[in-house]
């Protein structure tokens, strides 16, 4: 499928940084402009069929395509954090996340439990203790 005519904001679109909002515009120009289907902008725009449909389903719900905020996801650790983490660690190595994660509550830190355990685990490498067999009195005088 050949396009007619150019699309009539490539200038515009230079200065945008997201690549995401070019796309939507140019999904959006497809369908309301040009009156393709959903399979054949897919098609000529080589975006997945299911983004297109997305696009053009937030942009009819919504009347906008800007990214949102999203909420409930918190922040990285601050490096200040981690290293705190890293030096408690290393002072008692058989104290766990759960004790360190409230300490750093109680000095006002403000640093999840998943956080606290995320930065032991990334830097800190497990290692379980060997279990002690028992051996039976027949392979006993075996060795």
């Amino acid at each position: 499928m050949e396009i007619e005519e150019e699309i009539p904001f490539p200038e515009k679109l230079q200065g945008i940084l997201e690549e995401r909002i070019f796309k939507r515009q140019l999904i959006l120009w497809f369908f309301f402009k040009k009156k393709l289907t959903l399979r054949e902008i897919s098609e000529e725009t080589g975006i997945p069929y299911s983004t297109v449909r997305d696009c053009i389903v937030k942009c009819k719900s919504e009347g906008n395509i800007d990214d949102k905020e999203r909420s409930g996801r918190p922040s990285s650790v601050s490096l200040k954090d981690q290293s705190i983490i890293i030096e408690m660690q290393k002072a008692d190595r058989r104290k766990p996340a759960t004790a360190i994660h409230k300490e750093l509550i109680e000095q006002g830190r403000e640093v999840s439990y998943h956080q606290t355990l995320y930065t032991i685990n990334s830097v800190f490498e497990t290692v379980y203790s060997p279990y002690e067999i028992q051996l039976t009195i027949r392979n006993k005088e075996k060795e």
